[in-house]
């Protein structure tokens, strides 16, 4: 088994990786998770989100999304009803989250 230290580094390299590759990091605890699986049934921008997040550390719940795959979430908002940039019934602490990831792209 890994050491806890040989762990952390690999994943401040992949996570420097990702950054460069243009991808953004977020943390999802396991109840925004079930709830953004819940909205991705209903909403194709949740589901764009949803089906993009890739888990990078499980244990902490960090995923990093690819950042076409933020703008095709973004663009999705526009037919979802909620209005541009806004994921329908998205609110709370994962709410902003994803704001937030929309405001930081480049």
């Amino acid at each position: 088994m890994m050491n806890l230290e040989i762990k952390k580094r690999i994943l401040k390299v992949a996570i420097a990786i990702q950054k460069l590759a243009g991808s953004y990091d977020i943390q999802i605890s396991d109840k925004e998770m079930e709830s953004l699986r819940f909205l991705a049934h209903r909403y194709d921008s949740a589901k764009t989100l949803y089906d993009g997040l890739e888990l990078v550390d499980e244990e902490k719940g960090f995923y990093t999304i690819p950042e076409h795959v933020l703008w095709d979430t973004y663009e999705a908002t526009k037919e979802d009803g909620g209005g541009e940039g806004i994921i329908p019934n998205l609110g709370g602490a994962l709410g902003k989250k994803v704001n937030h990831l929309f405001s930081s792209m480049v």
